[in-house]
């Protein structure tokens, strides 16, 4: 974006995309009309240009997974888990978007699994989100049940922990329950309240 040539950023867009066919004459004339001889329209539009390549950034096969995790005799394992991480294109075709609000079936399993075998994975910027649902269901289900009560205890005691420390002078109740009406047969549950 701070190039003051034409050339400079149009030879560091070959550098970074060597599939690209070197055509200057037409790049050129694409600088001088459609970009009216401005630089930075003229990055900018070599920065959209990118996007034709995102299928190729954004997908890593079998070999590239090995290669970071390091090691070769685990590659079935790796590979399975890789696979229960993954969903199908158009796998949640059909399904109700508003269901996603709770239950996103992208956050435990943000990979797509293409058909050479490979994967698609376009969310790494959002792992940090995903990634506790991806662990979570590494989980064996028959400890599910022990994790979930662990994990509710464990949170709801650090945030009312959180509170305390928070608001030294507040008064700060775990746990309390309440009813929206004296009537009202469902009891409710704060997990913290001050």
């Amino acid at each position: 974006m701070r190039a003051a040539t034409f050339d400079e950023p149009y030879q560091q867009y070959l550098k970074s995309f060597p599939t690209v066919k070197d055509y200057a004459q037409g790049m050129r004339e694409v600088f001088s009309t459609i970009c009216r001889g401005d630089l930075r329209t003229f990055t900018s539009l070599l920065i959209v240009h990118s996007d034709l390549f995102i299928d190729g950034i954004f997908t890593f096969t079998p070999a590239d997974i090995m290669r970071a995790y390091g090691d070769e005799s685990r590659r079935d394992a790796v590979m399975q888990v890789m696979r229960r991480w993954s969903h199908q294109f158009n796998a949640s075709a059909g399904r109700d978007p508003l269901n996603f609000l709770y239950s996103n079936p992208v956050l435990a399993r943000p990979f797509i699994a293409l058909d050479d075998g490979s994967f698609f994975w376009v969310l790494g910027g959002v792992l940090s989100h995903t990634l506790p649902a991806m662990l979570e269901d590494r989980i064996p289900s028959a400890e599910r049940a022990r994790y979930s009560a662990l994990r509710a205890t464990y949170l709801e005691d650090t945030v009312e922990s959180l509170f305390r420390n928070g608001f030294p002078n507040g008064q700060v109740y775990g746990g309390s329950q309440w009813r929206a009406s004296p009537a009202d047969t469902v009891q409710y549950e704060n997990n913290v309240w001050s």
